[in-house]
């Protein structure tokens, strides 16, 4: 993977823009979220009524959401984590947008080559608009005939990008190839290691690791650290391995958005990573486990900051239990 950390051509070192203060762009990264979700409810219609899809529209909110991680990646995938099933097909593919985007700002690609990657992320499951929506929407398990239907999504998405003007060859392959397992078990065309472009590869653990982590209409989400694991114990078979490694290592172990202990007893969501370590560096706290109350939303720093010492120490991820109070994450962002 070595080959991809090259220089960009356009002067600019990748992910050195202007930097913001979270909470400022913050208000920025919901708007951009917001835009791209409407965008892509449009271009599901365009494709289910065989009406055209404006790719230049698609583009333009792709350099909307490179923009944003430029100035601060955690705001984007912050907002990324506010979900709701209903809109889970076209939330599904912003988040997946915004993860490759930052594990190409991650890995120092060039510019134009995470905007495509975004672009691809965009547009990776627009073939599901083309199968019948009594699959597509089903939420007990899919019959073998059923997920046969379900595998030509690729294959329809391929022929949709194709009839497009100006797709370059990286946003196809990001599109088309995320469906492909490292030991050639996948689809749409059984690829196999080295094979699978390694922006495939990329996609593919992306795509995963979102599915897992988002409430669906037949199954409930997964702690990130928990999701980040079982990719783990899937790479060489589904994955491949050094893209999980490098992905791991781009997300942290415990991902922005994740629930947390601390040393205090106090519970809360992960809202900045040490860019250095990817450790938490900045948890909001919500709650004390020891006087099992609420409390109100404080930003908690884990490493040093302008000479003080770190406020408190991270214990480990926290699960709650059926009885403990529900934290929704939407509220304290």
């Amino acid at each position: 993977m070595s080959n991809v950390a090259e220089p960009t051509t356009d002067g600019v070192p990748p992910g050195k823009g202007k930097p913001r203060d979270f909470e400022v762009e913050l208000i920025s990264a919901r708007a951009i979220h917001q835009k791209a979700v409407n965008l892509l409810r449009g271009v599901s219609l365009n494709v289910q009524n065989q009406a055209p899809v404006d790719y230049s529209a698609v583009a333009n909110c792709s350099q909307l959401i490179q923009r944003s991680l430029d100035r601060n990646a955690d705001a984007l995938i912050c907002v990324g984590r506010l979900r709701s099933p209903e809109n889970y097909l076209y939330e599904h593919s912003v988040n997946v947008a915004i993860l490759l985007g930052n594990f190409g700002l991650f890995l120092g690609m060039k510019s134009s080559m995470i905007s495509e990657l975004i672009t691809g992320g965009l547009l990776h499951d627009i073939g599901m608009m083309l199968i019948p929506q009594r699959i597509r929407d089903k939420t007990d398990k899919l019959t073998p005939d059923e997920f046969k239907v379900i595998r030509q999504s690729p294959l329809y998405c391929e022929s949709l990008l194709r009839d497009l003007p100006d797709v370059s060859p990286l946003t196809m392959t990001v599109a088309t190839q995320n469906y492909e397992n490292f030991d050639g078990s996948g689809y749409p065309y059984g690829l196999k290691g080295k094979k699978i472009s390694l922006y495939g590869r990329m996609a593919a653990v992306v795509n995963t690791y979102d599915a897992m982590t988002v409430d669906r209409f037949h199954k409930g989400a997964r702690p990130p650290a928990a999701v980040l694991k079982t990719i783990l114990q899937l790479k060489n078979t589904r994955f491949d391995p050094e893209v999980v490694t490098r992905f791991i290592t781009c997300m942290g172990v415990f991902p922005v958005g994740s629930l947390v202990e601390l040393q205090s007893g106090k519970i809360g969501f992960v809202m900045k990573l040490a860019a250095k370590t990817r450790q938490p560096a900045v948890v909001r706290t919500v709650f004390h486990t020891g006087r099992n109350e609420h409390l109100p939303p404080e930003d908690t720093w884990l490493e040093s900051r302008l000479g003080a010492p770190p406020q408190d120490v991270l214990r480990g991820p926290f699960i709650p239990g059926e009885k403990f109070p529900t934290l929704d994450f939407e509220i304290y962002i």
